[in-house]
């Protein structure tokens, strides 16, 4: 196996932002490395007490979340050595309601990270950092240690994109908006563009499978159900700037 490496140190992390780094195709919306030995169970989602506390307000889950950090490669062929194997990535759910197992994403592997995936983590989500004069520039990866990693996501924490909120111009003056639902989920499907498609670094969810798998649905407007994915025409769900489903 891969040997994934990972910091002891706690991190506040909203539960919007680690839903953008879960691995998906056309075929699956939560997929990872087999780190989790729960399947993601959509009767569970569907819940409607869990449902309704996702996009209720104040409704602590009270867990704390565990994720590994990785790099997935996809439509390459590997060269493995001795000091690594093949690692694959599987939808956590079926996608066929007749299977009972989930399927492996084709050509997709994970791996540990490498400096050029880190930075190219970096380069997508447009981070910086300080430089000796204080001023800001482009952020830049010194190498691929679990404490540059650990470095690197605490910037990710602080160069934070909002999805809640919009700025308009009114007068000259600019005003701080609150997005609709409609808003929250469009600006994080454009999100899910830089986070999951312009560059290799995601999230494999070890403890807080089920909240992100929701988190996950809710934010993307997806039917929550054994199928792969599809978009609602409307949204039947409500998210707010209060929602559950933002912290």
């Amino acid at each position: 196996m891969v040997k994934f490496e990972a910091s002891t140190d706690i991190m506040n992390r909203n539960l919007w932002k680690i839903s953008s780094l879960i691995h998906r195709d056309s075929s699956s919306l939560f997929a990872q490395p087999d780190v989790n030995h729960r399947p993601l169970s959509m009767s569970f989602l569907n819940n409607r007490d869990f449902l309704s506390k996702m996009q209720g307000k104040n409704n602590d889950f009270g867990e704390e979340m565990h994720a590994l950090v990785y790099e997935v490669v996809v439509g390459k062929e590997l060269e493995f050595d001795r000091y690594m194997e093949e690692v694959k990535v599987y939808s956590t759910y079926t996608t066929d309601e007749e299977s009972t197992m989930w399927h492996e994403i084709p050509k997709t592997y994970a791996i540990y990270p490498t400096k050029e995936g880190l930075q190219k983590f970096a380069d997508a989500l447009q981070l910086t950092q300080k430089d000796e004069s204080n001023n800001k520039v482009e952020y830049v990866v010194h190498n691929n240690s679990p404490k540059e990693i650990h470095r690197l996501l605490l910037s990710w924490a602080i160069n934070d994109r909002k999805i809640y909120y919009y700025w308009r111009d009114k007068n000259g003056e600019k005003i701080k908006r609150k997005n609709n639902t409609a808003q929250i989920q469009n600006t994080y499907q454009k999100m899910i563009k830089m986070t999951i498609f312009q560059q290799p670094i995601h999230l494999a969810m070890i403890g807080g499978l089920h909240r992100c798998g929701l988190a996950t649905h809710l934010l993307t407007n997806a039917y929550i159900r054994n199928a792969r994915p599809e978009l609602r025409k409307d949204s039947e769900y409500t998210i707010t700037q209060e929602s559950s489903v933002r912290y």
